[in-house]
């Protein structure tokens, strides 16, 4: 890294420490969707702290090797731009994230917190809570006849995510896992939503996909 990069990043973690210091004491929310941007693009690991934030679901495009880690007592207020539905955060034919911790709160159900598509792979999912908004969908974005192997999603490992929802507003499940391999999904807790955990395309049975602990209507 050169001399200029340096102060530049040094700069850039500096004022965003001071920003989530005041957001971790200020009631007032933060919006902390540039600031999780300007990290990943900087190699650097997201590490968020306790505090109330706003985050856009735009598809933040998550890069390959990210870490993604949030205070349990970090509470993240979703911004929904479109209410044609969306995500927050998009893995799009990448490999090796690990996403933990936060609590994603939103109106409905239209939003999803992790969209996996195309192919990605080495994907860690936990700790999350959702209040509203969907945990999870995995897919291929071709249909279905001109999908090969080496497009599904695989080694997909979710848990200990919880998700309550009284809005619904779809008929989607809070973890859709479809055109997937080796995935494991361990003790998640659902109540509310139209359907708790959805797979079809490429799957495995639901005995070789692993445990999971559901409550409310419509489980599977």
């Amino acid at each position: 890294m050169n001399r200029r990069n340096l102060i530049i990043l040094t700069f850039l973690t500096l004022g965003l420490k001071g920003r989530l210091a005041l957001a971790s004491k200020n009631p007032e929310a933060l919006n902390i969707t540039q600031h999780i941007l300007d990290l990943m693009s900087a190699g650097k690991t997201v590490n968020i702290p306790a505090g109330n934030y706003l985050i856009d679901a735009i598809s933040i495009k998550v890069i390959s090797g990210s870490k993604l880690i949030f205070s349990k007592e970090a509470v993240f207020k979703v911004n929904v731009p479109d209410r044609s539905g969306g995500c927050i955060f998009l893995i799009d034919d990448k490999q090796d994230i690990e996403i933990t911790g936060g609590t994603f709160n939103a109106e409905d159900d239209m939003i999803e917190v992790i969209s996996i598509r195309n192919g990605a792979h080495s994907i860690s999912v936990s700790e999350v809570m959702c209040n509203g908004c969907r945990l999870l969908r995995t897919d291929v974005m071709k249909s279905y006849v001109r999908i090969n192997g080496s497009e599904l999603n695989y080694n997909v490992n979710i848990s200990e995510c919880h998700g309550a929802s009284s809005n619904i507003a779809t008929r989607k499940a809070f973890i859709e896992l479809h055109y997937i391999k080796d995935c494991n999904c361990f003790d998640c807790e659902i109540d509310g939503y139209y359907h708790g955990i959805m797979f079809w395309g490429g799957m495995q049975t639901q005995k070789e996909m692993g445990l999971w602990k559901i409550l409310g209507k419509h489980p599977i």
